[in-house]
């Protein structure tokens, strides 16, 4: 509530009383204070106010008085008289003292003020599921800037810590395996799997699930992630190919042709499709077929002029397709001077020294391999608190996937009031300074300035625009 619409207690009095005594001249000066704050005399009204406490300490005149500090930004003094109002009976003070620690950011306060006095009314239970949220939020943003500053093993404890006291809050989870599969740990499969055994459904965690279990060789598990993965984003050709690749080490061949002949059909110069389509004709001794598939990846790459260490990195593995080993070991060597970082360009040269008989170094790029991560430096997803300050929502690309689909920007909104009714049935009015497809912000004004809530996309019901 606004300062404006708070000072509205006006209190009964006789005014035609033949005397006055303290007790009854306590609602008159209050009911006078009214009248100058009517007429804009700020200063007098709160004098008037405070008379009126010395005579009689009355619910009304501590609620006013601590309006007027809370519109004048003596919050200290405020909150004081909020809490006198309280102890006299005064349920909008209450509500106002919780309103005052949310817009202040004192939420651990404002949670515990309305623990005091239950969960009865369904608006003080919503305020409490707010406040828990905001303090989760905050709490796992935390955790982010840890990483982004590049304490890993804080971003890390912080996490766990979460998944203790929070432990249906799966983008604790998600986080923690995003941290250990970027740095190559298996370990990232156990969170991984602890998220999607509690409900998550996202196509990067199968997709990274599958990608462990196909290190480990476990291709079976991994053709099952990457199936949920793809039946998740049936639109993403790289999935697609991921799980192509996979049922193809798994030595499903029929299954394996067919996805990657579905994703030729989709786009005929998709990286790496024709050399898959090459290995599998080749796994099953049809090598006429095999090198047809391999020379066409060849021919596209002579005019490809995308990232060039996996440019080189594909003519390699087609070269090595043909038999042609000196010239795969010359592709691949260029391409990981191009990119010293590139692991899956140590295992392909692991292959093409194995074949020249060049033990020692395959079984060094071999560990190499291992040793580096597959995916880029990964970007936690930052959570808008609902009640900001404003952060942007990041989204956690997909990882280690080659090629993705681009994200589109969500358009700027005019400003606009408008009526936001969430689906618990609560009304919050404002106007609207952002929206996309995840969330929507609000900015809400009041006497003393303005705050921004962001409300989510999931949890809203209808939007109304006002004139």
């Amino acid at each position: 509530m606004s300062g404006v619409f708070k000072v509205l207690m006006v209190t009964g009095c006789l005014v035609g009383a033949v005397y006055l005594i303290a007790p009854k001249c306590a609602p008159l000066l209050n009911n006078e204070a009214m009248k100058a704050l009517e007429a804009g005399d700020v200063k007098w009204a709160q004098k008037l106010l405070q008379q009126s406490i010395r005579l009689d300490s009355l619910p009304e005149n501590n609620f006013n008085l601590a309006v007027l500090y809370e519109e004048k930004g003596n919050l200290k003094q405020a909150e004081f008289y909020y809490s006198q109002a309280m102890s006299l009976g005064s349920e909008p003070a209450f509500d106002a003292l919780v309103d005052l620690y949310k817009s202040k950011g004192r939420h651990a306060q404002a949670r515990q003020l309305l623990m005091s006095k239950g969960t009865e009314r369904e608006d003080r239970k919503e305020q409490l599921q707010e406040l828990e949220r905001i303090q989760l939020h905050s709490a796992y943003n935390g955790a982010v800037e840890k990483f982004v500053e590049g304490d890993v093993s804080a971003a890390v404890s912080q996490l766990k810590t979460l998944t203790f006291a929070y432990p249906d809050f799966l983008l604790a989870y998600k986080s923690l395996g995003d941290i250990h599969f970027n740095q190559g740990n298996a370990e990232a499969a156990d969170w991984y799997e602890i998220a999607v055994r509690k409900g998550l459904q996202d196509p990067v965690v199968l997709n990274n699930l599958g990608i462990i279990m196909m290190r480990q060789e476990r291709y079976q598990r991994a053709a099952g992630y990457l199936r949920q993965a793809a039946a998740l984003r049936p639109e993403d050709i790289q999935l697609k190919y991921n799980l192509a690749c996979t049922l193809r080490d798994a030595h499903e061949y029929e299954a394996a042709l067919r996805l990657f002949r579905n994703i030729l059909s989709a786009d005929p110069d998709f990286p790496g499709a024709n050399n898959g389509i090459g290995g599998v004709y080749k796994a099953v001794g049809e090598s006429d077929k095999a090198r047809e598939y391999f020379r066409r990846e060849l021919k596209l790459l002579e005019q490809d002029m995308g990232d060039p260490a996996s440019r080189q990195e594909r003519m390699a593995e087609a070269c090595l397709g043909l038999g042609e080993f000196d010239r795969a070991k010359h592709f691949i060597d260029r391409a990981i001077v191009s990119d010293p970082n590139r692991q899956s360009a140590y295992y392909v040269r692991n292959c093409i020294n194995e074949n020249l008989g060049n033990w020692t170094a395959a079984k060094t790029d071999l560990e190499i391999a291992r040793s580096l991560s597959a995916t880029r430096p990964v970007t936690l997803g930052v959570l808008s608190p609902a009640v900001e300050p404003e952060t942007p929502l990041q989204s956690v690309p997909l990882i280690c996937l080659q090629k993705s689909s681009p994200q589109s920007e969500a358009a700027p909104v005019k400003q606009q009031p408008v009526v936001v009714t969430l689906k618990t049935g609560r009304q919050v009015q404002g106007n609207m300074i952002h929206r996309d497809s995840v969330r929507l912000v609000l900015e809400m004004l009041s006497g003393s300035g303005s705050a921004k809530i962001t409300l989510f996309e999931r949890d809203i019901e209808e939007v109304e625009e006002l004139e």
